[in-house]
């Protein structure tokens, strides 16, 4: 097989036509650099939110040959304010992209850093929140009470006082029953229950109660 170039034919060219070719060149290097542009995800969960479960996550980050480098890490808060910071360095290459999976398993509060640079020097982030939270609230006071035998009842506690909870919660407080009213004062002789239920941000529920006479 022998090739042969096909002929050429001649065209007068001007000083304008070779302007809009290196013009034209140059808006193509601009749009392919452009597109080449390296991205990043965090996936796994949505952004501050609370969960009452293990969280495995995903990083991943596209345009691996635009890439020059990556920087990751886990920052871990528990509810005393204890912190650790963990660097994310098992970078793997599949399929066109660098994936990192983890796992997040104590109850605490994590924020999930990902910065990439790339050949042109710029920087692109993601951050992402989360509290794993998988222990029930802690429900005090009310085990004093039980058994008391009192006149007269009003709810006087400070929530504060009485749960021990790091997230967000809601409570519900019952007298017999029915919903308490904490303005009130309760009187009459016999058996009444005192009753406290307490769901945190995770959906862990505990529910307390104590026995008057």
């Amino acid at each position: 097989i022998k090739r042969t170039e096909p002929k050429r034919q001649s065209t007068n060219r001007t000083e304008s036509d070779e302007g809009v070719k290196k013009n034209s060149k140059e808006q193509d290097y601009i749009i392919q650099e452009q597109e080449a542009t390296p991205q990043l995800w965090i996936e796994g969960f949505e952004n501050n939110t609370i969960v009452g479960k293990d969280v495995r996550y995903i990083c991943r980050v596209s345009e691996v040959n635009w890439v020059q480098g990556i920087v990751g890490q886990v920052v871990w808060e528990n509810e005393n304010g204890k912190k650790e910071t963990i660097e994310l360095t098992d970078w793997k290459e599949e399929g066109g992209q660098y994936i990192l999976c983890g796992e997040l398993s104590r109850d605490g509060r994590y924020a999930i850093s990902v910065e990439v640079s790339d050949l042109d020097g710029n920087a692109y982030k993601e951050k992402r929140h989360v509290i794993v939270d998988k222990t029930n609230p802690v429900i005090q006071t009310l085990e004093e009470l039980n058994g008391a035998r009192l006149t007269s009842f009003q709810w006087k506690y400070s929530l504060d006082e009485v749960v021990d909870e790091f997230t967000t919660y809601n409570y519900e407080i019952r007298w017999d029953g029915a919903l308490c009213d904490i303005d009130k004062v309760y009187t009459g002789q016999g058996k009444h229950i005192l009753e406290l239920l307490v769901v945190d941000g995770a959906g862990n529920e505990s529910r307390a109660t104590a026995t008057f006479y």
